[in-house]
């Protein structure tokens, strides 16, 4: 969990990085191409960050098999729902 959203914000920033760095107005040829590079890493990371809240979701849930089993199986089975 801890990797997949250190990935996902260093990949948001460089999204800014690139959005920063975009071609000038002049050069009309260059903006699809970068448009849509820039739209597949912002949606790299959002993937990413997603994959990464679900899994602390998920932890939480783990984490209460140490109260008691059947807390563990529905918490698990809430937080299923949850992200369902």
């Amino acid at each position: 969990a801890f990797f997949k959203l250190t990935w996902s914000l260093r990949q948001y920033n460089y999204a800014c990085i690139l959005v920063g760095s975009a071609p000038a107005r002049d050069k009309i040829e260059l903006h699809v191409a970068y448009a849509q590079r820039g739209a597949k890493l912002v949606s790299n990371a959002a993937r990413h960050f997603n994959m990464g809240l679900r899994s602390y979701y998920f932890g939480f849930a783990a984490m209460s098999w140490f109260i008691h089993p059947i807390l563990f199986m529905l918490a698990t089975l809430w937080v299923v729902i949850v992200v369902y």
